[in-house]
């Protein structure tokens, strides 16, 4: 018989009887354990572990308990150094984070010097500071605009399959020295 507790109503019952339970005997634990599932409705493992560990400390805590969030990060890297960042990357040839950032500093001077790319002195530090997987993340959304979309335009048909002869077992005859064979597509010399 499961009886219908609200959750504060079952947060008593587990600090009624968790020193009883600490205290007691294999026998007596296997008792107060049947008639805590039974009160509860627990399942006996998760029943067990209330009362051996009691209820989580964050669940007791009041709102105002909690620590108090940290803001977020600033970000170091913002859309300032993306326009000169696209434009190494594509005068490079799209190459991965590692090689980009592997030759940024002399390809920022050569574009610098061409008219190609002007950067200020804060953008030219932090492109030449950026790691690897930072280029990657920032040109993310630019590499997928230069995926393929699909690879093939080709559909299955019945058409060519056959007028395309095709030998079996018996039309090969490779015993004789010299045998060879040639596919009869469009050779041009």
């Amino acid at each position: 018989m499961m009886l219908e507790l609200d959750m504060r109503t079952r947060k008593i019952l587990v600090t009624k009887l968790l020193d009883r339970y600490r205290r007691s005997g294999k026998k007596a634990k296997g008792k107060l354990l049947d008639e805590f599932v039974a009160l509860t409705g627990y399942n006996r493992c998760y029943a067990r572990r209330i009362l051996r560990q009691g209820h989580r400390e964050s669940s007791a805590r009041s709102f105002e308990d909690h620590p108090k969030r940290t803001a977020r990060k600033e970000r170091k890297y913002t859309h300032d150094i993306l326009p000169a960042l696209k434009k190494i990357w594509g005068v490079m040839n799209f190459p991965c984070g590692k090689r980009l950032v592997a030759i940024m500093q002399e390809v920022i001077s050569v574009l610098e010097k061409w008219g190609e790319v002007r950067c200020t002195k804060d953008v030219k530090a932090l492109l030449s500071e950026m790691s690897a997987s930072t280029a990657d993340r920032l040109l993310r959304a630019e590499r997928k605009k230069l995926q393929l979309k699909g690879r093939s335009g080709t559909k299955p048909g019945s058409l060519l399959k056959h007028t395309i002869p095709i030998r079996t077992f018996a039309d090969w005859d490779n015993a004789k020295p010299g045998f060879l064979q040639i596919d009869r597509g469009e050779w041009h010399a």
